[in-house]
């Protein structure tokens, strides 16, 4: 039976395989290619732990603990699989950009009573949602 680590190594080499190159992969994770290297590498001498699983989850917008459970068996399985997340990434860059501007605002005292308002009230139908 294959430990955690395994199926992490396993997942996170079809994720690699999946942004083109290590060199791609190790950028969209905000990790050094060496670093990378000793997780994924052909010849890998480093786990990944919960906290880094968990990091290469939320870089791709997956689920947690996605990156523990066996789901593909090669990179055509994994394509369509993450079509779905990465199209719920797009939606969380430009969420990350409304809250940007938002902050942006706020910092500046451009945000009035009127559009505190608008904002809470959108909070509320999301959070009801």
């Amino acid at each position: 039976m294959k430990s955690i680590y395994d199926t992490r190594r396993f997942n996170a080499q079809l994720l690699s395989q999946y942004c083109g190159s290590m060199a791609a992969f190790s950028e969209r994770i905000g990790r050094a290619q060496t670093q990378v290297s000793r997780l994924i590498g052909k010849n890998p001498t480093r786990n990944i732990g919960d906290k880094l699983a968990r990091h290469l989850e939320s870089c791709f917008c997956l689920p947690a603990y996605w990156l523990d459970r066996q789901h593909h068996h090669d990179l055509d399985s994994i394509d369509a699989s993450l079509q779905n997340f990465l199209l719920n990434q797009n939606k969380f860059q430009e969420l990350h950009a409304f809250m940007e501007t938002i902050r942006e605002a706020i910092d500046a005292g451009e945000i009035d009573e009127v559009i505190f308002t608008q904002l809470e009230e959108i909070a509320k139908k999301l959070k009801n949602s």
